[in-house]
């Protein structure tokens, strides 16, 4: 296979990179779904210390946190 033009091998290239940029996320959302994650690992956490203090082994209740707040 050989390549006749320089355009050709830039098939691959998005056209217009101005539609990349469109497509992105504004800053507020951003720091809205970084806030949002950082709730859901602390209210993760907080639920594995409630469950091992209530005697139930780290690793069960790391199991029951992650799939309480994680898996939907």
């Amino acid at each position: 296979m050989s390549t006749k033009t320089y355009n050709a091998a830039l098939d691959f290239m998005p056209a217009d990179t101005a539609d990349a940029a469109a497509t992105r996320p504004s800053l507020f959302a951003r720091v809205k779904e970084y806030v949002s994650a950082m709730h859901n690992g602390l209210e993760a956490w907080r639920e594995y210390e409630r469950l091992t203090a209530a005697g139930i082994a780290p690793d069960e209740a790391a199991r029951r946190s992650f799939q309480q707040h994680f898996e939907g």
